[in-house]
């Protein structure tokens, strides 16, 4: 990225905090906050706000490509070292990502449905309420999740970590989790009574012989899940594990690896400040209000659809391809005339630098 480019990305990111008053966290003052750099996320922190004011002078004077705050509350949130600051409690707080290298409605389709199974099981087997969920885009690749209720307010890093756990179906004991048993013997069941033999082979490790027998035992076999449970099918060797497993994978939670479900467990995580720029895309951190609706590749552009001229790297050039707007957009030749929020998706993403 040369000079240019980077004078023309800090203007937009002033452009956009003059424009805009960024909501601050509950208690804000109790609240530790990180910058980030073009380079690093988050360079420095045990930052602290008293009020939305001074928050907001902040932004609009120092534009940072990335702001984070904290999950925790302190009572010293701007002390250091960590063990000094008196820690108070902490939101509860997901982060569901996909890998993808250039954003793509296929990629943000995953982690919609990925992140609509994690409040499936805080509302249906933790008993949250949907009203209590506050479900933000991360201004990339996935969503966060934030719950403030006060039961999880002192939980510490081994039950945050047990929660994890739990939607992840890691460590699954089926006659100890009855939630998790009801989820998987009614999907059984689902399966079974309309599968066909075809159906049956899409099971891995089920060959044509063994789906056409389990197609015509199919009453034996529901009878008996209903009878005495999902541990209890006999005659069917191997078939039961098979089928609780490939529906178990299904119905769980997929983190991007240990770096997204160390998120909830860390007690001191910070997080992406709702309402501000993803110094990695230009887009909104945005708080979504209804998520089944919600396109996070139009709804949370900062920028217009203006054109600029970008100059692309050419070395991969060949290789950009993604969607925005509704769009799918690719790099063209060595010079390309794109909208604003296009360009400055790639500038971020490193690969064009402006022509002016």
């Amino acid at each position: 990225m040369n000079t240019q480019t980077k004078i023309f990305l800090k203007k937009k990111f002033k452009e956009y905090y003059t424009r805009h008053r960024i909501p601050a966290p509950a208690e804000v003052e109790k609240r530790e906050f990180g910058t980030g750099t073009l380079e690093r996320k988050i360079a420095v922190r045990h930052k602290s706000f008293e009020s939305v004011n001074e928050l907001n002078n902040y932004l609009k004077r120092e534009a940072p490509y990335f702001i984070s705050y904290s999950a925790a509350y302190y009572e010293f949130p701007q002390n250091q070292p960590m063990d000094t600051k008196n820690w108070l409690g902490a939101d509860l707080v997901f982060d569901v990502d996909i890998d993808m290298e250039f954003l793509n409605y296929n990629g943000m389709g995953a982690a919609k449905q990925e992140t609509q199974k994690l409040i499936d099981f805080l509302t249906n087997d933790f008993s949250f309420s949907l009203s209590e969920l506050n479900i933000n885009f991360s201004g990339s690749k996935g969503y966060h999740i934030h719950l403030s209720n006060p039961v999880v307010l002192e939980l510490g890093r081994s039950e945050r970590r047990e929660i994890v756990d739990y939607v992840t179906a890691k460590g699954l004991n089926l006659t100890r989790e009855s939630s998790w048993k009801k989820r998987i013997e009614n999907e059984v069941l689902n399966f079974i009574e309309n599968s066909d033999v075809s159906g049956f082979q899409e099971i891995e490790g089920i060959g044509e012989k063994t789906a056409k027998r389990l197609f015509d035992k199919k009453e034996d076999i529901t009878g008996q899940i209903k009878r005495k449970g999902i541990g209890h099918v006999e005659g069917f060797l191997g078939f039961r594990e098979k089928l609780v497993k490939s529906i178990t994978d299904k119905m769980k939670v997929s983190f991007t690896g240990d770096t997204d479900e160390s998120v909830t467990a860390d007690t001191s995580k910070l997080i992406r400040l709702p309402g501000t720029l993803h110094g990695g895309t230009g887009l909104i951190a945005k708080r979504v209000n209804d998520f089944e609706k919600f396109d996070p590749l139009k709804d949370a552009l900062a920028f217009g659809d203006e054109e600029i001229k970008v100059k692309i790297d050419d070395e991969i050039k060949s290789k950009i391809k993604f969607e925005m707007n509704g769009q799918c957009l690719d790099a063209g030749g060595k010079y390309a005339t794109v909208p604003m929020y296009a360009g400055i998706y790639l500038m971020l993403k490193g690969v064009c630098d402006i022509l002016e």
